[in-house]
């Protein structure tokens, strides 16, 4: 549940408050008249008011895409994976709260991250991935695992949900210290090889789930898994833990 006060933006489902045939973006930034314990009051159009549910509210907002290329697939996978996932964040975001960063190498992300880190909540990657980092544009380059997370985490006052579509970046290797960084407020990775048009969807399905549905992050990631079907796997992290062992820690009792 979001901590939001009286007078401050949230972004919220257009469709929840009347709004939705009205304004072209499925989430709308509204200000927060009055609020409860599990719901808050927020302006509409025409001077007019509504009460929602605080599961639907957003704090904060805003999806980067970046895209790490190589030559040899960039036309054929990564252009249009990063590019079909943009064209659906800028139907639940207005334009100006939505960027895609088309990078090659080690100096372009840490620039453009420098820079712009703090006006996003969710981070998608798209590249290609191994257990122990993405790959660059130069060959047998790779950011390792330890220098993403700097670059990502460590100039960033919003804490993050980060989407990897980076074949093999959910596996132990990667994921377990990579989200165990105070700024990663989750971690969503393939364990093996996923094919563009799953990871695609994939994405598609989690951010419905969760920017427009009101589900939390850790159950709009098992329903989005669950649509794309068996045998594309990807994995949920949190604090270096996978979504089995933190089922596990919530269960246990202290006497």
């Amino acid at each position: 549940m979001p901590v939001v006060e009286v007078g401050q933006k949230v972004w919220i489902p257009a469709s929840r408050i009347g709004v939705g045939g009205i304004v072209p973006s499925a989430l709308v930034e509204r200000t927060v008249l009055q609020k409860s314990k599990r719901s808050i009051t927020v302006d509409t159009i025409n001077g007019k008011s509504e009460t929602i549910s605080t599961k639907l509210v957003h704090a904060h907002a805003g999806i980067a895409i970046i895209r790490i290329g190589d030559l040899a697939s960039e036309a054929t996978l990564l252009d249009p994976l990063a590019k079909s996932v943009l064209q659906f964040c800028r139907l639940l975001m207005p334009d100006d709260f939505v960027r895609l960063y088309s990078v090659r190498t080690e100096q372009e992300i840490d620039a453009i991250w420098n820079r712009d880190s703090n006006g996003y909540r969710h981070v998608i990657l798209v590249g290609h991935g191994g257990e122990a980092g993405i790959k660059l544009f130069a060959k047998d380059d790779w950011l390792s695992h330890d220098r993403l997370r700097e670059i990502l985490f460590e100039c960033s006052s919003i804490p993050k949900i980060v989407i990897s579509l980076c074949c093999s970046t959910g596996k132990t290797a990667f994921a377990k210290r990579f989200s165990s960084h105070e700024m990663c407020e989750a971690f969503i990775a393939p364990f093996r090889s996923v094919h563009g048009a799953d990871a695609s969807r994939f994405t598609q399905e989690f951010l419905a789930y969760a920017l427009l549905d009101g589900a939390t992050t850790i159950t709009a990631f098992k329903k989005a898994e669950k649509s794309i079907g068996p045998g594309r796997d990807f994995c949920f992290w949190q604090n270096g833990h996978t979504e089995k062992k933190i089922k596990k820690k919530k269960k246990k009792v202290v006497v």
